[in-house]
């Protein structure tokens, strides 16, 4: 009898061992209606900030919910690395932000915020972070300086009518391909400086191209006749 009391007991424990592994396991993966800005804790919960790996929003954001989404993925408000944040896949499609003068970055080099918000990326909003995946909102129009440089990225979607600005995925080591829109509004000074992987551009059409568009980029073996064509003739003008 007492080897059967015992056997059930360990039984019992190991069911209640897989039933929370089984709940921490979901919780790797949300999706949360931000209702107020500056409720994304909430939303999420507090034991599931270091373990989520895939997020979607959907609602408002303001410099609070972005230095805690920077904390996830890996980064501080100073831009130094941090360990814990699982944060790699993460969806903004239905998701945009307030105005806030708040810095969700802030070091001896550089300062950035919301501005007046909007659906657009600000810049250095996600520099450095261990983002693989994201969503872009709808109706975004501008990806900003260095708004996603040195992220984990490998494959990006561009919107349509997009502009990028100055060093957007500037060092992102691990970009190997990149879906360009039917339009691209504008690119920037070195928006893909430093992207070792990535071995093919193809640009449909293009209002502005910046300077050094191409630059430390070791991979690149071919670039698109559009693109070609648009490059010789920022060339000639300057």
């Amino acid at each position: 009898m007492e080897l059967k009391d015992n056997m059930n007991r360990i039984i019992t424990t190991m069911a209640v061992m897989l039933i929370v592994s089984c709940m921490t396991a979901q919780k790797t993966q949300m999706i949360v209606n931000v209702k107020q800005p500056g409720t994304l804790a909430d939303c999420i919960g507090e034991k599931n900030i270091m373990s989520v790996e895939r997020l979607t929003i959907k609602g408002l954001l303001n410099a609070a919910d972005v230095i805690l989404l920077r904390l996830m993925a890996g980064r501080d408000t100073e831009g130094k690395e941090i360990n814990g944040g699982k944060l790699s896949y993460l969806n903004l499609q239905k998701a945009s932000f307030v105005a806030d003068t708040i810095c969700f970055v802030r070091n001896q080099d550089y300062q950035a915020n919301l501005g007046e918000g909007g659906v657009d990326l600000p810049d250095q909003i996600f520099w450095g972070c261990r983002l693989k995946d994201l969503v872009f909102p709808d109706g975004i129009r501008r990806i900003g300086k260095y708004a996603l440089s040195r992220t984990k990225m490998s494959s990006i979607v561009l919107p349509e009518n997009v502009s990028l600005e100055r060093c957007a995925f500037y060092e992102c080591k691990e970009l190997t391909h990149v879906t360009f829109p039917k339009k691209l509004k504008k690119m920037g000074d070195a928006p893909f400086y430093g992207c070792e992987k990535l071995e093919r551009i193809d640009i449909n059409n293009i209002e502005v191209l910046g300077g050094h568009s191409f630059r430390q980029m070791k991979s690149l073996k071919k670039r698109s006749r559009s693109e070609e064509r648009r490059v010789g003739k920022e060339r000639r003008s300057r």
